[in-house]
């Protein structure tokens, strides 16, 4: 999961909701200022054309580091599964 913003205390606060519902903290990637949200909201259109390909939203982006060791950012790399949900509009 993405987060972008100016406010550090409400991107904290963001992170804390999103692991409260289940996801890893490790998982959640700040991504910087407001300015990094545009490239973020880019994935809706790819995930609708998964979801028009696959025929469920049952699946999910992983983003995983390349350095060696297994690190990125000095966190280790998070291979677990994210929590299985599905949207309360199916």
């Amino acid at each position: 999961m993405f987060v972008s913003g100016d406010d550090t205390g409400a991107k904290k606060a963001v992170t804390a909701l999103l692991v409260s519902f289940g996801w890893p903290e490790a998982s959640v990637l700040d991504l910087g200022d407001i300015t990094s949200a545009r490239g973020a909201e880019m994935l809706l259109p790819i995930w609708l054309r998964l979801y028009g390909a696959l025929g469920h939203g049952d699946f999910n982006f992983h983003v995983q580091g390349a350095r060696s060791g297994g690190q990125a950012r000095g966190r280790p790399t998070v291979h677990r599964h994210l929590p299985r949900t599905r949207p309360a509009w199916r």
